[in-house]
């Protein structure tokens, strides 16, 4: 078997054209220049960023609040609209287009605006009042608003965060604290279904643990707001020194 690699840089990518291989070159250069752990950084200086572990913590709060969603949402639905499983599977079906939609308009808008901070922030707070709302009963078409709501603000605010770690990672660094990030969201598949079995089981019903999901939806949005004052605090005398280094 034969293996065949990747090349290591666009100049020796035989399927880009000429232009393509200068614009990508330059994209990569612009990253490098901007990131603050770069590829000379290593592994170890990245594993041990605390905008590693800052980053890391906000998915993982944000992602136990979509798996104890994604879990225990049906129940709740069939619960509080009494209709079938083929209805509220259609339901779910419809949460799931918004979302996409809501993917993709947070993506673009975040990027034509060039803002990340608001895009994860105000989305958190959108499901911490959703999951609160939904938790306090009433009416079934605002229990479903409410957790449909929480959901589409989750996926609006997935391509923003996720554009994050390459503000201040590069090379090398990048990829350790990418896979560091992963590493520790992975514990949110377990937190968030526990906690959501764990108060049906203590409670008879699915509303206090709503409620509780309200803590990681803050704390996501506490912490993505002191990792991007952070950054942009470093930003500002990079800022101010290519200014400098401008000609009058």
């Amino acid at each position: 078997m034969i293996l065949v690699g990747l090349p290591d840089e666009p100049a020796k990518a035989a399927w880009l054209t000429p232009d393509e291989k200068v614009w990508l070159q330059h994209q990569l250069d612009a990253d490098r220049a901007h990131a603050q752990i770069g590829h000379e950084a290593g592994v170890l200086r990245a594993l041990l960023s605390p905008k590693v572990w800052m980053i890391g913590l906000f998915f993982l709060s944000a992602l136990t609040c979509n798996y104890a969603f994604y879990f225990s949402a049906p129940a709740i639905l069939q619960g509080v609209t009494g209709w079938s499983v083929e209805k509220v599977g259609f339901l779910m079906g419809c949460f799931g287009v918004c979302g996409a939609a809501s993917m993709l308009f947070g993506g673009s808008n975040s990027d034509r605006t060039g803002d990340r901070a608001l895009h994860c922030i105000v989305p958190c707070c959108v499901m911490g009042a959703g999951y609160f709302i939904a938790s306090c009963g009433g009416p079934a078409w605002l229990v479903v608003c409410a957790l449909g709501a929480s959901f589409v603000a989750f996926m609006a605010l997935q391509a923003p965060a996720l554009a994050l770690p390459t503000q201040f990672l590069a090379g090398r660094a990048a990829a350790a604290g990418i896979a560091a990030m992963n590493t520790i969201t992975m514990f949110s598949g377990f937190i968030g279904p526990y906690w959501m079995g764990r108060m049906k089981d203590a409670t008879g019903s699915y509303d206090l643990g709503l409620r509780g999901l309200i803590v990681p939806s803050l704390t996501a949005a506490i912490v993505m707001f002191v990792l991007t004052r952070s950054l942009a605090k470093r930003d500002v005398p990079a800022a101010q020194a290519r200014l400098a280094d401008e000609p009058a």
